[in-house]
């Protein structure tokens, strides 16, 4: 059988940006998300949780669902993601709509794994790489 994770995979992972961007939030982020990958189709679909700083509170979240296309190959998989999502990019300011786009690669053997992720966010106008684990 194909070593790629398939079926449903959580991803949590931590990172940062270099620029602030438009966010008055602090530039390290955690992601949380679950991933949706079918047999025989290099598309899966992906939703995303962002928090900006270290404040755990819904205000600070950003949400986003994307598509994350994949090379199926053994052990190291490259991806490539792009999404849609509401933005949080200062404390009691109402969401945005926005859209991320990024490449990844993913190492690891049915849905245990590590990643490492770029991925532009606007409207924040940063660029945040996340390393963590899936599983």
């Amino acid at each position: 059988g194909n070593a790629t994770a398939q079926g449903i995979s959580l991803w949590a992972g931590v990172g940062g940006s270099r620029e602030a961007g438009v966010s008055t939030f602090p530039k390290d982020a955690k992601q949380l998300g679950a991933q949706v990958t079918l047999p025989l189709i290099p598309v899966g679909l992906r939703a995303d949780a962002l928090m900006l700083g270290s404040s755990l509170d819904t205000d600070n979240i950003s949400y986003n669902v994307n598509a994350v296309a994949r090379m199926p190959l053994p052990i190291v998989q490259p991806y490539a993601i792009v999404g849609r999502g509401r933005y949080v990019t200062a404390p009691d300011v109402p969401k945005e709509m926005g859209w991320n786009y990024g490449v990844g690669a993913r190492v690891g053997v049915g849905r245990l794994g590590a990643f490492l992720e770029m991925r532009k966010h606007d409207p924040l106008k940063r660029t945040i790489t996340t390393i963590g684990v899936t599983f």
